[in-house]
């Protein structure tokens, strides 16, 4: 016999989503079948077995007055996140479903959220990778009721706190220096603050409409980040709400696309970025901004240095005499056998003078 407290359903309104009398820990809600789901939480793992029941907790201990559900996927694991994820569906199969995957879908080309996306049913959606946690039991309730009582707005998001796990160290309110606290006055200035980053949108802290993106085509080009490119698209189909309170940890690993120790994995990284960028503007018919040109200018001249026969989809934006002088170079196929090994321990050298200066800030 399970012993677990249940909350009552004291329900203060009929309808297909009612509300409890007061927030309850969701590991102790009880809900009956035919009682729609309002808020379905998206989480996507891998190969986080020190950090997956830190999030699942966090789930869990949110205090909500309406129902939630927790869908986990996790793309073949090789260590015990899988095992972690089990246990917990098992002990709370009535909030908890997952997908165990036995191949790994995104080395297949399949994106993950594309698959958990099928499986979501609730009225509102968060998302929070494993190695990520909510700090703010309170999180999903204000989100909520916020959305509720503003139609108006499709997406609702907030400060957070970052963990860089190699040092351990903490940076409090990650957003401080963000115009987050300034709202864009339409899709257009939100769409440019979010590509300047001057507006930053953090994954683990956001609550958006299902419907949103209930019916969306999948976008025709692929990126190796999936939160951008949907902050973009979203802010032409609604405003965005940012609550200037934490409630989210937001965790920065080693190994890590955007912190990645392979110089060019690093490097096709900061390339996409800057190709991301160029792709939406033109989606959307925007002009391209300078500083966007000049980054992916720089960018992929960088990239080539370890691979110089990569195909851009997009020429160099009013190059420079060097920056020609060095497209040249590493096209051609003689002169780049000459020059690629001087390039290389150039872009290697600055990078250990970056990293004595970095530590002798450090060290002051």
């Amino acid at each position: 016999m399970d012993s677990r407290p249940r909350a009552q359903a004291e329900l203060d309104r009929p309808g297909p989503y009612p509300f409890l009398g007061g927030p309850v820990p969701v590991r102790e809600q009880q809900w009956a079948e035919d009682v729609e789901v309002m808020v379905s939480v998206a989480c996507i793992t891998y190969n986080h077995e020190p950090y997956i029941g830190e999030a699942i907790e966090g789930f869990l201990s949110q205090r909500t007055t309406f129902r939630v559900e927790v869908f986990i996927h996790d793309d073949a694991s090789i260590d015990g996140t899988a095992d972690i994820v089990r246990e917990y569906q098992r002990r709370y199969p009535h909030i908890i479903r997952s997908i165990c995957q036995t191949e790994n879908q995104y080395s297949q080309g399949n994106r993950p959220s594309l698959i958990v996306k099928e499986h979501l049913t609730g009225k509102y959606l968060a998302i929070c990778e494993g190695d990520d946690y909510w700090s703010d039991p309170l999180k999903l309730q204000k989100q909520v009721l916020f959305l509720e009582e503003n139609p108006e707005y499709g997406l609702v998001h907030s400060d957070c706190d970052k963990y860089l796990q190699r040092s351990g160290t903490w940076v409090r309110n990650a957003n401080r220096d963000s115009q987050n606290h300034i709202e864009p006055s339409g899709p257009k200035e939100l769409f440019y603050k979010l590509l300047s980053l001057e507006y930053k949108v953090r994954t683990a802290t956001v609550l958006y409409r299902h419907d949103l993106i209930r019916n969306k085509q999948p976008r025709k080009r692929r990126f190796p980040m999936g939160d951008t490119p949907m902050w973009l698209e979203l802010c032409h189909m609604t405003r965005f709400k940012y609550l200037n309170e934490v409630t989210a940890v937001y965790r920065v690993l080693p190994g890590s696309l955007t912190k990645s120790t392979s110089r060019p994995r690093y490097l096709r990284f900061r390339l996409a970025m800057m190709e991301m960028r160029i792709y939406y503007c033109n989606e959307f018919g925007y002009a391209i901004p300078e500083d966007v040109r000049r980054g992916y200018n720089n960018a992929l001249l960088r990239y080539m240095i370890y691979h110089p026969t990569y195909e851009p989809d997009e020429p160099l934006f009013e190059p420079t005499a060097w920056q020609q002088k060095r497209w040249r170079r590493l096209r051609h196929p003689v002169l780049r056998v000459l020059y690629v090994p001087a390039y290389v321990g150039i872009d290697l050298l600055r990078l250990v003078y970056r990293g004595l200066r970095s530590r002798a800030g450090d060290r002051k």
